[in-house]
């Protein structure tokens, strides 16, 4: 399994650790162009935020986690924002993630109802409001269309900048392209439209964030030797011909493409998702470094992250493989535990995550 010492750099991080979530988050939501942090003296494996080869003058920063439930639509009903809340408050976490298509509105009363109860969000644009799979990005008729409501959009919701995490762009961007046909070079112009509309009014932006099946795939294309044969042993890659939605080296073709275009894009993380199954690999930290450096971002996000088993223990494991890994912000998700998908969290789930 790969970095086996993340549960030993889980405790002392636990250890060093005596401040709320709501500390963590208020210092985190400073303006887009501030990059003062809440930073804790720890050897930083991976670079971002310290000295890059690991010596005494690294840090290792504290992540801020957040937590969301399964979620249908743009407008969430009330009750399932104030058990999202009461949840929240299980996690003793506020921060939450929140979705907006663009081409119905440039605002949205869900996030609203977050931002004017004090809570913080992660907010996702996407430009079709259709569920994962169905979506498309903006064609480039659509285009200055899409400008206009993103420049609406950030200055709507530029006074609660210090709340806003940051915004992401079209959920898990390469399901849409392998599951749904929308077009890689749509997306692409889509970034380099509105990465200088949000730091324009103070926001930070990044994208959708690759599902993590397409990361670990990727992953295996950036090791060598053994360390490539570990991979290929913990987890699936999918090297076989007749894969049914897409083949490794079509695959390969739209991650390259990709990192190759948003190493010049200005995005403010290198954005990921992470699953467990039903076991915990621990080769988060490792993805999520190559994944960084090829997009030539400094920091890591993570706005998803869940398991699919009902385990307690492979939560834990997963929360400290997260941690581990470093991502300025964790987005943990409560699914509805449907076969392979992610599971509900359970209250003792939401308490790992103090």
């Amino acid at each position: 399994m790969f970095n086996r010492r993340a549960s030993l750099y889980a405790i002392l991080f636990i250890a060093l650790t005596s401040c709320s979530k709501d500390d963590i988050l208020t210092s985190q939501s400073a303006s887009a162009s501030d990059n003062s942090q809440m930073w804790w003296p720890f050897p930083k494996k991976n670079g971002g935020g310290g000295g890059d080869d690991g010596g005494s003058d690294s840090v290792f920063k504290l992540t801020a986690f957040g937590f969301v439930q399964e979620q249908s639509g743009n407008k969430l009903p009330q009750d399932h924002i104030d058990e999202t809340i009461g949840q929240m408050k299980k996690a003793n976490v506020t921060l939450t993630r929140v979705n907006i298509s663009l081409s119905k509105g440039y605002y949205n009363k869900s996030i609203d109802s977050y931002l004017s109860s004090g809570y913080h969000v992660q907010i996702i644009a996407n430009w079709d409001g259709d569920g994962n799979g169905k979506r498309h990005f903006p064609t480039p008729g659509e285009l200055e269309y899409f400008k206009s409501q993103a420049k609406a959009f950030f200055e709507y919701y530029a006074p609660y900048k210090d709340q806003i995490a940051f915004v992401a762009f079209e959920n898990e961007w390469d399901w849409q392209i392998i599951n749904n046909d929308a077009i890689l070079e749509d997306y692409l112009a889509e970034l380099a439209a509105v990465v200088p509309i949000g730091h324009q009014y103070g926001i930070k932006v990044t994208d959708g964030g690759i599902t993590s099946t397409s990361l670990k795939r990727w992953t295996y294309s950036q090791l060598s030797g053994e360390e490539a044969e570990e991979w290929l042993d913990t987890y699936w890659v999918g090297l076989e011909e007749g894969y049914k939605y897409f083949s490794y080296s079509a695959l390969m073709n739209i991650i390259n493409t990709y990192t190759d275009f948003v190493k010049n894009v200005d995005l403010d993380y290198s954005n990921v998702h992470w699953y467990n199954v039903n076991e915990c690999g621990y080769g988060f930290a490792t993805a999520t470094e190559k994944f960084r450096q090829a997009c030539n971002k400094a920091l890591t996000t993570c706005n998803e992250f869940y398991i699919s088993t009902n385990s307690l223990y492979l939560f834990q494991q997963t929360v400290d493989e997260i941690k581990n890994g470093d991502p300025e912000v964790a987005v943990a998700y409560s699914g509805t535990d449907t076969d392979e998908k992610s599971v509900k969290l359970s209250d003792d789930m939401l308490e790992v995550l103090n």
